[in-house]
């Protein structure tokens, strides 16, 4: 007899909804995030949330606590399966580029480029600053694209303009690396587990609201010898070894 297959959260989430009577919108509204994330799992265009997420669809749809280990197994095995970098080797591995689509058209910098990518290959912390809205985090993205094939475990883009605490900036790098917390480590720790054997870029995008994070950029360049930072930031982080460049 053929063992039926486990299901997906896309499917377990879509069931729980319709029982409760609930929908889309109304669940997102009772659960305090957006209809568009509801939307996304139910999908599998987003396979598997956040820990947080999690919590609130737990509470939202009063769910049991048999149902909540049904759905956190679950969760863990498409966060496994999905994972973003690649833990294999060789010509073959996957280079991930998640950087965000830009809006419109990039005109022009072509000698900036040049510069900061020059920079860069030599470079293990490279900061763009200048006031804002003169296109530091455009810039960063048109080097993230350029660069990426550099970097066999790929490129990574961390915004933290919305981050409200330096503490959280662990966590922010987490997130984008596609990383779930884990209680046995800190975010810290988790995060030099993670980048110890890899070879990636991460491009931290405005700095300045998080500047006392800057030791832990300097934590992770130290203990990860592999990775690299592109920072765009009002103000230069002052760590050793940074390269600015004023734009």
């Amino acid at each position: 007899m053929t063992a039926e297959p486990d299901p997906t959260f896309a499917q377990l989430l879509r069931q729980a909804r319709r029982e409760a009577g609930l929908t889309q919108e109304e669940l997102a509204e009772r659960a305090g995030i957006s209809p568009r994330a509801i939307s996304s799992l139910e999908r599998g265009i987003n396979r598997a949330p956040r820990r947080d997420t999690l919590e609130l669809l737990f509470t939202a749809l009063n769910l049991d606590s048999e149902e909540q280990a049904r759905w956190e197994r679950t969760r863990r095995q498409l966060a496994t399966r999905s994972s973003p970098v690649s833990s294999t080797s060789g010509p073959d591995r996957p280079q991930s580029l998640r950087v965000p689509a830009p809006l419109t058209s990039f005109l022009g910098r072509n000698q900036e480029i040049s510069e900061v990518q020059q920079i860069l290959g030599q470079a293990r912390l490279v900061t763009i600053t200048g006031p804002g809205g003169i296109g530091k985090t455009r810039l960063g993205l048109v080097l993230a694209e350029q660069v990426h094939p550099q970097f066999p475990d790929g490129v990574f883009f961390v915004p933290l303009a919305a981050t409200a605490s330096p503490d959280l900036v662990a966590v922010a790098i987490m997130r984008a690396l596609g990383l779930d917390e884990n209680a046995e480590r800190s975010p810290v720790e988790t995060l030099k587990h993670f980048l110890r054997e890899r070879s990636l870029l991460l491009v931290l995008d405005n700095f300045e609201h998080v500047t006392s994070a800057a030791r832990l950029v300097s934590k992770l360049l130290g203990e990860c010898p592999q990775i690299k930072a592109l920072a765009t930031s009002r103000i230069p982080l002052h760590l050793s070894g940074e390269q600015e460049y004023p734009l």
